[in-house]
């Protein structure tokens, strides 16, 4: 399911789809201090390119939905609270 991922909709030429890990070693993008985060977090973080007008000089952050319970402490893999 789309809904246990956080991914950044970005302006770009053409439709594209980057991986987290490959995400936070983009120096031109903002995400890089996301690495700290550890490989947990960025195989559940990736960034779609659009080429719409709409997108440029805005980025959007799909963000997971929230688990209930114990879940929302164990089952994701990595601190979503310091995440978001």
């Amino acid at each position: 399911p789309t809904t246990d991922r956080f991914v950044c909709v970005l302006h770009g030429e053409s439709d594209s789809t980057t991986p987290g890990n490959a995400l936070v070693v983009d120096h031109e993008l903002p995400f890089t201090q996301l690495s700290h985060f550890g490989n947990s977090f960025l195989s559940r973080l990736e960034a779609s390119r659009l080429p719409s007008p709409v997108l440029e000089g805005l980025t959007l952050i799909d963000t997971p939905g929230v688990l209930s319970g114990e879940k929302q402490r164990i089952k994701r893999g990595y601190e979503f609270e310091a995440v978001v």
